[in-house]
């Protein structure tokens, strides 16, 4: 009996449609295996399979296995707090409460004051002043002082006013730091000697005057 014709096209068509069924389960099992290849090595395999992995997948691999470290916050001072620092009228109050004045009893407890005994004479001329608080708190220059020593002799009947010789004997007797100290009283010594005489001399100017100024003598 022959074959209809319908029939071959039916059975021609379910044969194509075979074959790509097989096509696309072939397609669909390479894809799965391109697919498990990208998957990246578990963490026991990591080693091994690194240098196979290509290096994208290895850097996103290693952003989502990275551990984030926990930002560490540093403790800020507040330098606005003043609570140990007294503001401007608290300093006005303890100000105030030092400067008040004490009880009678309280300063009768503390004694007299010492600095209220000092006094004072009257004022000389700037000029004089000046000169003679820098020779206090500077001193004179050695080539002044020898000039001084010189100048202001001690009076042939007066010569215990000058320091005492250093008995030479002793010196080799004694330390030479207790020489050197003595050397310095005498040097002081001398200083004391030369200003003396220097005064003597105006005292006996005053006395050989006839216009004599008791007051300036005093």
């Amino acid at each position: 009996m022959p074959k209809r014709k319908g029939n071959d096209k039916y059975d021609r068509l379910m044969r194509k449609l075979k074959k790509i069924e097989k096509k696309i389960r072939k397609k669909g099992v390479s894809n799965s295996d391109s697919e498990s290849e990208n998957i990246p090595p578990s963490s026991s395999s990591a080693g091994e399979n690194t240098a196979a992995t290509p290096p994208l997948l290895v850097e996103e691999w290693t952003d989502l296995h990275t551990e984030e470290v926990p930002e560490v916050i540093e403790p800020q001072v507040d330098l606005t707090n003043t609570d140990t620092v007294p503001t401007q009228g608290e300093q006005d109050v303890i100000s105030d409460e030092l400067n008040e004045q004490l009880d009678l009893d309280i300063l009768e407890i503390l004694g007299e004051d010492p600095s209220s005994d000092v006094k004072y004479g009257s004022e000389i001329r700037k000029e004089l002043a000046c000169r003679l608080q820098h020779i206090t708190t500077a001193g004179l220059t050695k080539e002044c002082r020898k000039e001084l020593l010189g100048k202001y002799l001690i009076p042939a009947n007066c010569t215990h006013i000058d320091a005492p010789k250093f008995n030479p004997e002793i010196k080799a007797a004694i330390p030479e730091s207790s020489f050197k100290r003595d050397k310095g009283i005498e040097l002081k010594q001398k200083q004391m000697a030369a200003v003396i005489s220097g005064l003597g001399q105006i005292i006996n100017t005053q006395l050989n005057s006839k216009d004599k100024n008791n007051d300036t003598l005093q």
